[in-house]
């Protein structure tokens, strides 16, 4: 099983920010291992920093933790050129927008963009208008670009994108912005009103909608074609709209995704918090109790979403270690089902024999932290499960969710606190240093690491000794520990480190060290080298 856990670990690392934007509400995202994807999907990476017109903003700086509950009201129109990537913006990679080749030139993009730019920043109440003419992103397109209220976290993967957003105030257009999908004018809305949604929907897939197929589908997966999907969402939606008391049947019937067997339930959520699926929240706050909307597309297919009235859920904490399983696989490898399962029910039985091991399992193989959520789509296979385990049980056998195996401990409520949303990027005066530095590449933190080591350390006016000493210091076990597997294993090396140097240190110098460096950093992160 060692081969395993190595595997196990690059694909948790690979494919967890995929996860929670295909798994739409399991909340795996919230205690699982998330590494920034290459830059480089279709076009270049210098292709799109070609056109970035504003400067690496202080966000840049902050940590997941300070960017996932900030959320940002964006519309964009998307104007493509020749060798730009064919998947829909701002989603999970595989989610193609089903579009010809753009026969555009970059600079004709460029120039149209521009173009688009200048007229909007002069009327800018026209953008929806704008976009349902001239967007060249299928999915947002007949809802006027918007991408509703999108965590701030989820838009750093796209970094120049907060860059141009940091700068607008709600109402205003952006400079074009270049990423791999081609040229982007922004618009920055402000928050949607309070409201609390609830709704459930139809799903019909295709033959493009992958992350249906094989990860939520209910039952095999569709054959009929987009076109076809969009003529049937489009059937079902008129049905609906003649007689909305059978909506349920509907999804019953028609709807492929396995959540019909919760009917179809998207869950109860404010219109200020973070959620799995912005777009369609949006929608629902605009639709009466009962009302239904045209179909939208998503990575799903075409989903058709009725508002239903709101009702209680019960509230459930956990931590949890996390086994996750390729269906695919043979079932001689050991990321097969069959063998992670087994593995999963090993770990359980060791459990029964020292619940002190939870925590070590969790580190060896998935996730720290906790996680809180309200009964419904997020985890629907612990509904059941929580709703008769008392606080400190773990069940007696693990539960299967999407691709994975999980083994959870139910926590008091209050273990987890509700996170305040907030509606302006931070900027951090003072960066969380081994934050940052563990996700800064090896090669980019030996940089500064080094050149800090070698240019800044006179500053502190220590004797050569001492000097000597902390180069030492600051080198040697950076050459091991800078290659640790994981961007946690790198950060909790650096904060073990900063610690050594607090106790070799006067305070004094020690505060004087520390500013120093976190200005190195920042200039790598800002100016040198930005993300």
């Amino acid at each position: 099983m060692k081969v395993m856990l190595k595997i196990s670990s690059k694909v948790r690392d690979a494919t967890v920010w995929l996860i929670w934007m295909l798994i739409v509400g399991v909340g795996a995202y919230a205690w699982a291992e998330r590494m920034r994807p290459s830059p480089a999907q279709g076009a270049t990476a210098l292709s799109f920093r070609r056109q970035a017109p504003y400067p690496p903003a202080r966000w840049r700086l902050a940590t997941q933790e300070q960017l996932e509950p900030t959320l940002l009201w964006v519309s964009h129109i998307l104007i493509r050129y020749d060798g730009v990537s064919s998947d829909v913006p701002f989603s999970a990679p595989g989610w193609h927008n089903g579009l010809p080749v753009s026969h555009r030139s970059r600079q004709q993009a460029l120039e149209r963009a521009r173009e688009i730019a200048g007229e909007l920043r002069a009327h800018p109440s026209e953008f929806t208008d704008y976009a349902q003419r001239y967007s060249e992103d299928p999915p947002t397109r007949s809802s006027g670009g918007s991408l509703g209220g999108i965590s701030a976290y989820q838009l750093s993967y796209w970094p120049v994108l907060l860059d141009a957003l940091s700068t607008l105030a709600p109402g205003e257009v952006s400079e074009p912005v270049e990423t791999p999908y081609g040229f982007h004018v922004l618009l920055r809305r402000a928050p949607a009103a309070p409201d609390t949604v609830t709704g459930t929907h139809i799903v019909i897939g295709h033959d493009g909608a992958r992350w249906l197929q094989n990860m939520l589908a209910r039952g095999n997966g569709p054959l009929r074609t987009r076109e076809e999907a969009r003529t049937m969402a489009q059937s079902l939606y008129e049905r609906a709209l003649q007689d909305p008391e059978q909506f349920q049947s509907l999804i019953d019937r028609y709807s492929e995704h396995r959540d019909a067997a919760q009917h179809g339930d998207m869950g109860t959520w404010s219109t200020r918090e973070t959620t799995p699926f912005p777009r369609q929240v949006e929608v629902l706050q605009s639709l009466p109790v009962g009302g239904v909307a045209p179909p939208i597309e998503s990575l799903l297919g075409f989903e058709v979403l009725m508002r239903v009235p709101n009702r209680p859920r019960k509230e459930y904490s956990m931590t949890t270690i996390g086994l996750l399983f390729d269906p695919f696989a043979e079932p001689s490898d050991p990321l097969s089902q069959v063998n992670v399962l087994e593995l999963a029910r090993r770990l359980r039985r060791e459990l029964e024999q020292d619940p002190s091991r939870f925590e070590t399992f969790q580190n060896t193989y998935c996730c720290p932290g906790n996680t809180r959520w309200r009964e419904g789509p997020e985890y629907p296979e612990l509904d059941a499960v929580f709703e008769h385990l008392a606080v400190g049980q773990i069940p007696p056998q693990p539960v299967e969710s999407v691709r994975q195996y999980l083994i959870p401990r139910r926590l008091p409520l209050e273990a987890v606190a509700k996170s305040e949303t907030l509606f302006e990027l931070p900027a951090p005066e003072h960066p969380d240093l081994a934050y940052l530095i563990g996700r800064m590449s090896a090669s980019l933190a030996r940089e500064a690491l080094r050149e800090f080591a070698h240019t800044s350390l006179s500053a502190l006016n220590l004797g050569a000794s001492e000097t000597a000493r902390l180069i030492e210091l600051h080198e040697q076990p950076w050459e091991a520990a800078l290659d640790q597997a994981t961007v946690e294993e790198r950060s909790a090396a650096f904060a073990v480190f900063l610690q050594k140097l607090e106790h070799e240190l006067p305070g004094a110098s020690f505060q004087q060290y520390r500013s120093l460096l976190e200005s190195v950093v920042a200039d790598q992160l800002l100016h040198r080298h930005p993300l």
